[in-house]
């Protein structure tokens, strides 16, 4: 096995690949806590399965750029989108390369923004509410953490109780979760890119009107990239299933105490991707 991992070459094959459509930039720390970063570009073969087209070292822009002009000529046309998070050094060589392209910013990096303004807002309230109720009171907001993560139709009755102690307690993150889920409704709903706009500009709007100031940095965010954002609604493009990928290669490293080489990794890749299809016969 050794052997045939080291003769396979450790790139992709594009004469084994017809279109590519929609591409997924995303990038990995090879060590938790460390930022050893390692870039991923994805995309899907003809049968719809997630096909890993590089990992190279770093996130830098000039990186990106030079693997994107390495695929050849007739697969940089069939690019219709690339999906990636906020990064600028990510959305400016897509933009540089593949022109024809639509950009995509991923919801789900959006989403973590959002929701970690939120987060940031529970751990100041918690923090006053704990010198401000007595210590029976506070106890009672015990588990609040996970209850406040969930979706609301997802609540068990006895979280939804839990969240109900504490609005009562903290008006402001009452306002901050209703807010956050009704954003989190905006994009699940069937919108064109023009009326997804609107919803959320009439959402910045609201934040405004709210009093809050948890969720500036995100607002920044939105003004300064909406049309990145709304493009999420042409075709309902994410990069979900980098993730999904993403999580793969993490159970990888843990089951080789590490990978530092970026050749052996593309390969172990590759081979938890189409191993069983290449070797089983």
């Amino acid at each position: 096995m050794r052997g045939v991992l080291k003769r396979y070459k450790g790139e992709v094959d594009w004469s084994q690949i017809k279109a590519l459509g929609l591409l997924g930039v995303d990038e990995i720390s090879l060590l938790k806590g460390h930022s050893d970063f390692v870039t991923l570009v994805s995309a899907h073969d003809e049968q719809g399965r997630p096909i890993v087209l590089v990992v190279f070292e770093g996130r830098e822009k000039q990186t990106l750029i030079d693997f994107l002009k390495t695929i050849p000529k007739r697969l940089q046309e069939t690019i219709k989108e690339v999906c990636t998070d906020l990064y600028d050094g990510f959305i400016h060589a897509a933009e540089e390369v593949l022109p024809q392209a639509t950009i995509v910013a991923d919801r789900f990096p959006v989403t973590k923004l959002y929701r970690a303004a939120v987060d940031a807002l529970r751990k100041t309230e918690l923090k006053a509410l704990k010198g401000a109720l007595t210590k029976e009171q506070y106890a009672g907001l015990k588990g609040v953490l996970w209850a406040l993560r969930k979706r609301r139709e997802n609540l068990e009755p006895e979280e939804q109780a839990l969240l109900d102690r504490l609005f009562d307690a903290s008006p402001l993150l009452r306002k901050a979760y209703t807010l956050r889920e009704k954003l989190t409704r905006i994009f699940d709903q069937e919108h064109s890119k023009k009326s997804g706009r609107r919803a959320i500009r009439r959402w910045m709007a609201a934040v405004r009107e709210s009093g809050l100031d948890c969720f500036d940095k995100f607002l920044t965010t939105l003004k300064n990239r909406m049309d990145l954002i709304t493009n999420y609604f042409i075709s309902r493009s994410s990069s979900g299933w980098v993730e999904g990928l993403n999580n793969k290669i993490k159970v990888l490293k843990r089951r080789s105490y590490g990978v530092k080489n970026l050749g052996n990794l593309f390969r172990r890749i590759w081979l938890d991707l189409r191993g069983y299809e290449a070797f089983a016969h």
